[in-house]
């Protein structure tokens, strides 16, 4: 693709190694992310320097030793599987995180048992732009969604019909309930928030991408 024709081209640049190796160095750097909390755990990104993606490490108290919640490096060998985001559950005890593949809009989002490391079964797809978030209870979530497109179209697909969806943990896709769509404007998108009471699910809608 434009990537193996950019390298054929630039192959014979004689200045390239040095450029290189000039950006690489710039580039290793340790990384820390921006820590948050959930329940009785906190997580923390990590990188070492060179890392294709950032490290997700949790404890359970500031002085513990960190330990691997999520490694997104393992998803693919060359780096096509990315995550783009995660949620912790109210308790800390689950990791919702989304992935994007091949640099795609398109995120699926999966569930992790942080202590176990193994992921539950469930998959929310056909997400685009916003995050899930987790019921009150964390017996699911909510999430945004826009209707299947057709098989080889999922590239060309309009950004019609969003709306959000309830996920129940454990439940096949095909039981998700739909929470809000407002028939009548296709165009319109929802990006949701649970008030920390749990009794209210607030959106913002917007004309086309939220924000």
């Amino acid at each position: 693709g434009q990537a193996a024709l950019a390298d054929a081209d630039l192959a014979g640049c004689p200045d390239r190694p040095a450029i290189r190796a000039r950006l690489e160095l710039l580039a290793n750097v340790e990384k820390f992310g921006l820590p948050f909390r959930a329940g009785d755990r906190y997580f923390y990104s990590h990188n070492s320097g060179l890392q294709n993606q950032s490290v997700l490490y949790t404890m359970h108290s500031l002085s513990d030793s960190p330990l691997v919640a999520f490694d997104p490096n393992t998803l693919s060998a060359d780096g096509s599987l990315a995550v783009n985001g995660y949620v912790p559950s109210h308790t800390g005890h689950l990791l919702a995180y989304g992935v994007s593949v091949s640099g795609s809009d398109w995120t699926e989002w999966h569930v992790r048992d942080v202590a176990s490391g193994h992921d539950l079964p469930d998959v929310m797809r056909w997400s685009k732009y916003y995050a899930p978030e987790f019921s009150a209870d964390d017996a699911g979530l909510y999430f945004g969604a826009f209707p299947a497109p057709p098989a080889g179209q999922e590239l060309r697909a309009q950004d019609l019909g969003h709306g959000v969806l309830y996920h129940a943990l454990g439940s096949a896709s095909a039981s998700d309930r739909i929470v809000l769509r407002i028939d009548g404007h296709p165009d319109w998108q929802y990006e949701s928030h649970l008030t920390h009471d749990g009794r209210w699910l607030v959106a913002v809608v917007g004309e086309g991408q939220v924000g």
